[in-house]
């Protein structure tokens, strides 16, 4: 199964970047492996060289194509967020 794709990151410039929005397009069923995705799985890694926890987020409304990540950013700080589609065969990667 694909991982979903056309992925948007939106960062609120008002909040000095500490929020962040990830947004993305749903998989159709063609594209998760023929069966429909239940749930989406929104990974943040600690910034490099910060003391900052992991993030993981479990969106098991399948609907739902977005999540914020609210005052957990550092100014200047490189972040990778990675979305992984989830379904009754499996997760994508």
């Amino acid at each position: 199964m694909a991982a979903p794709t056309r992925v948007a990151v939106l960062i609120d410039s008002a909040t000095l970047a500490t929020d962040v929005e990830i947004a993305w397009v749903a998989l159709g069923t063609g594209e998760s492996g023929g069966s429909p995705v239940t749930a989406y799985r929104l990974r943040r890694n600690n910034g490099y060289g910060t003391s900052i926890p992991e993030a993981y987020v479990e969106i098991a409304d399948p609907t739902t194509l977005s999540h914020t990540f609210a005052s957990e950013l550092l100014i200047g700080v490189t972040y990778k967020m990675v979305i992984a589609a989830v379904n009754d065969v499996h997760i994508s990667n």
